[in-house]
């Protein structure tokens, strides 16, 4: 099944196009770094803005803060900071996901000729994504 030209074929396309799409991506990654997002505590007393890699970028406190329990203060920055990650952090995968369906492609269609190799693949993909 391995000696298939067709599947010889379709897999180097496959593997052209995500070339293509790993490269675009290397050339979006300042990009993804730049992708920001911000959240605020209920009450609007404490303002955050941080980007997809989880840099904390701004913190706006506002008055009422000078009486509010310190500790308050910085769980507020922390937990804020976490969530406009999460919501930063989602508009990359989304940029991202173009990659990740010709990934799961090529898997597929290694896996319909050798599923030890595509089972591989999978694994090494995985690490890669966990790098992200």
């Amino acid at each position: 099944m391995r000696d298939d030209p067709s599947f010889a074929h379709e897999m180097a396309e496959v593997a052209r196009e995500l070339e293509e799409k790993l490269e675009h991506y290397r050339r979006q990654s300042d990009a993804i770094a730049s992708i920001e997002a911000t959240a605020q505590s209920h009450d609007g007393s404490v303002h955050v803005r941080a980007n997809a890699v989880g840099a904390l970028l701004e913190v706006k406190l506002g008055p009422a803060t000078t009486t509010l329990d310190r500790a308050w203060v910085g769980r507020a920055i922390v937990e804020l900071t976490q969530q406009a990650t999460r919501e930063a952090a989602a508009k990359a995968a989304a940029r991202l996901q173009g990659v990740r369906d010709t990934q799961d492609r090529l898997i597929a269609g290694i896996g319909r000729h050798s599923p030890a190799d595509a089972s591989m693949l999978r694994k090494v993909t995985e690490v890669f994504d966990r790098s992200l």
